[in-house]
């Protein structure tokens, strides 16, 4: 296998730059290829998702991973979060912004003859907060197959939906203040989440973008996860039209992984997150 990582970066919303990677092999006739979507407090670099990406591209799949503009992540940085106020100022329509300048791109460089990369079919992962987002994009863009969700949550509106959540305080301070259990930083999230999400309902709604979509639709969740109850995934697949639903037995929200992972072997959940994503694909 001649592996090769494409690298770059890509003007995103409000002309934040983003960071990308793209595994394929050249050599090969690869013809399918999936993005995966990082969640909350996530970044394409974070954890085992690398060993995820080889372990696909192994398979035959080509794999490409990208930040979101307002992540929270600038440059090369993978241990902090070094953009806390361009974090602070994230919404739903950037990071759809965003994905959506990445797939035009991928289209961009599958014309490039000396790239030498090239795909026929087009699948989305989202990891937890981007379940939603590449729903919602799966229906702007009518080239996507399929999409996959990984512990995904059940609605864009689940942060202020939870009983704890103080929403008239966030609207009145306009910020939400999120502790980071793994660098201990306080992050901020601004109220512009909250409006954006309502001044696109008709949009964002996760009744609106089921009702839309008709390609298939694989949910994966761990029956432990800590962070995302199984109700999320559950609720997902009874909204969608083509859904299947599949339980990873003791998988927590991020499937064994954890940051930093210098493991050279993937975990067992990681490993059955895989073979059921890759199956699923190779069905299609």
């Amino acid at each position: 296998m001649a592996k090769q990582i494409k690298e770059g970066q890509l003007v995103g919303f409000n002309g934040v730059s983003f960071s990308y990677d793209i595994r394929f092999d050249p050599s090969e006739n690869m013809d399918t290829l999936v993005v995966f979507c990082h969640g909350f407090k996530g970044f394409k670099d974070w954890g085992h998702w690398h060993l995820i990406a080889d372990f696909f591209l192994k398979e035959g799949i080509s794999f490409a991973k990208m930040n979101y503009s307002h992540n929270g992540i600038k440059g090369q940085e993978t241990e902090v979060f070094n953009d806390l106020e361009g974090f602070a100022k994230n919404t739903y329509s950037a990071e759809l912004y965003d994905l959506s300048v990445f797939l035009d791109h991928l289209i961009t460089l599958s014309e490039d003859e000396t790239v030498n990369f090239k795909y026929r079919n087009l699948h989305l992962i989202g990891h937890s907060r981007s379940g939603p987002i590449v729903l919602r994009s799966s229906i702007d863009h009518p080239s996507v197959r399929s999409v996959i969700t990984w512990a995904s949550v059940h609605s864009l509106s689940y942060m202020w939906e939870r009983d704890e959540f103080d929403l008239e305080n966030w609207l009145k301070s306009g910020k939400h203040h999120i502790m980071n259990g793994r660098t201990k930083q306080m992050m901020a999230v601004n109220a512009q989440l909250y409006k954006d999400f309502e001044k696109n309902k008709h949009l964002y709604s996760t009744n609106v973008i089921t009702s839309k979509i008709d390609i298939p639709v694989l949910i994966i969740h761990g029956d432990s996860d800590p962070a995302v109850n199984v109700t999320s995934a559950i609720h997902l697949e009874s909204q969608l039209k083509n859904a299947t639903v599949h339980f990873v037995s003791d998988g927590d929200h991020v499937f064994g992984g954890r940051h930093p992972y210098t493991a050279t072997k993937l975990p067992d959940q990681s490993i059955e997150l895989c073979q059921t994503t890759i199956e699923f694909l190779k069905k299609g």
